[in-house]
């Protein structure tokens, strides 16, 4: 490597260290203790959701930074507490410049209900991000915290087991006319009815995801039926098959018998 090879090296490396030093600067504000959360994984569309999430500054201060906080909530309420200083706002997402002096402690709070909805969703309920600039090369978003829920209501609840039990059922049938399959028994008739009702189940799951539950249900419980004739008549193959083939053992064992009689007739009548 010549001369100008080895100084642009040099340059590219002190430049590369440059950045690794200055690139990531420790968060500004974390979380602190346990948030107060209403739910945690599953909310009913219209029910009152609240949270409570507490900062503080573990982190030099920047030059300049912003809170944003922002939920999916409807007829939502944001408090903010920044030092002792309370602000509310009646919006779903807020953005706060933070004083440049700095800050010590952040408390926020988050009232209002989950939305409404046709189909379950997941939706962001409560987020919080410091944007921050400490230099022209060190600035970006801190997440402090994202928490989600799935929304929901009862009709969708209804659908979702409906499709469950429908796909259990399924499960059941395959198995039966599988059985029936390997014992040699014709099954065609079978998995012509099976293909129909997977289809059944496929239409349930996409009006489900259309935002029609109560026909998700409808055709879920459809499938079920279905489904259980599926297997009833299988059920009734299989026990038909083994009465024929005791019915052919029987008679196998009649047979013999009687070719057994016949011979000794024939043999008593030799001997006269």
């Amino acid at each position: 490597m010549n001369k100008t090879g080895k100084n642009a090296l040099v340059i590219f490396i002190i430049l590369i260290s440059f950045l690794a030093v200055h690139a990531v600067e420790n968060d500004y504000l974390a979380v602190t203790g346990q948030p107060k959360l209403t739910h945690t994984e599953k909310i009913n569309s219209g029910d009152p959701y609240s949270a409570e999430v507490s900062l503080s500054r573990v982190g030099i201060i920047p030059r300049q930074s912003n809170l944003t906080v922002s939920t999916a909530a409807v007829n939502p309420i944001i408090t903010l507490s920044i030092d002792g200083e309370t602000q509310t706002f009646a919006s779903q997402t807020v953005t706060q410049p933070l004083p440049e002096s700095g800050v010590t402690n952040v408390e926020i709070k988050i009232s209002g209900n989950a939305p409404t909805v046709s189909t379950d969703i997941e939706a962001v309920m409560l987020s919080v991000v410091t944007d921050v600039v400490y230099d022209d090369l060190n600035k970006g978003s801190q997440t402090e915290i994202v928490r989600s829920l799935v929304v929901t209501n009862s009709d969708i609840e209804s659908a979702v087991r409906a499709i469950n039990d429908a796909k259990t059922r399924r499960l059941a049938a395959e198995t039966a006319v599988s059985d029936l399959k390997a014992r040699g028994i014709d099954t065609t008739a079978l998995e012509t009815r099976l293909q129909v009702v997977r289809d059944m189940i496929s239409d349930s799951e996409s009006s489900k995801a259309r935002g029609f539950p109560i026909e998700a249900k409808r055709q879920a419980d459809n499938a079920i039926i279905s489904l259980e004739s599926i297997i009833s008549d299988a059920d009734s193959m299989a026990k038909r098959e083994i009465d024929t083939k005791k019915i052919a053992t029987v008679a196998v064992v009649i047979i013999i018998a009687l070719m057994g009689i016949s011979v000794l007739r024939r043999k008593r009548e030799e001997l006269g």
